[in-house]
C-alpha cells in the first residue's frame, strides 16, 4: 500500500523535473503492483473455492455478480464499469481504512476546522504504519 501511495503522489506531481520519477512510478505500477493485485485476487479466489467447492457455486457467483452489475453500474457515467464496481465494493466494506490511507475522509485542521481531504492531500504512510 505504501508503494502504491508513493507512486500516486509522484504521478500527481506535474512538474517537468519530475518526469523520470513519473516514468519509474508507472513502471512500478505496471510491472509490480498490478501483478501483485492479480496474484492476490487469484489466491483469494482459489481459497474461496476450496471452502465452497459445492456444485453450482460458480453459477451462483456469476448470477449474483450479474445482478450486482445491473444494480450498481450507471451506463451514463464516464467511469468504467469495473471502476464503479470497485468503488461500490470499497463503499460497502466494513473494513476500517486507516486515516492516512483514506483520501476522501473528513479531517480537522490545527484550528479545529473540519475539511474534506482530496486525492492530492493523501499522506504517504511509512512502512511501519501499514
Amino acid at each position: 500500500i505504501a508503494e502504491l501511495m508513493a507512486s500516486t503522489a509522484v504521478l500527481a506531481d506535474e512538474r517537468k523535473a519530475n518526469e523520470s520519477k513519473r516514468r519509474a512510478a508507472i513502471r512500478s505500477i505496471r510491472e509490480t503492483l498490478v501483478p501483485m493485485l492479480h496474484i492476490g485476487s487469484r489466491f483469494l479466489w482459489d481459497t474461496g473455492t476450496s471452502f465452497a467447492p459445492y456444485g453450482g457455486t460458480l453459477n451462483l457467483h456469476q448470477r449474483n455478480e450479474a445482478k450486482r452489475k445491473k444494480d450498481i453500474v450507471d451506463k451514463s457515467s464516464e467511469k468504467s464499469q469495473a471502476l464503479q464496481l470497485v468503488e461500490d465494493f470499497v463503499k460497502q466494506s466494513t473494513v476500517e481504512i486507516p486515516q492516512h490511507l483514506n483520501c476522501h475522509s473528513r479531517t480537522t485542521d490545527t484550528l479545529g476546522q473540519s475539511t474534506n481531504n482530496t486525492e492530492g492531500q493523501c499522506t504517504i504512510p511509512a512502512e511501519g504504519d501499514i
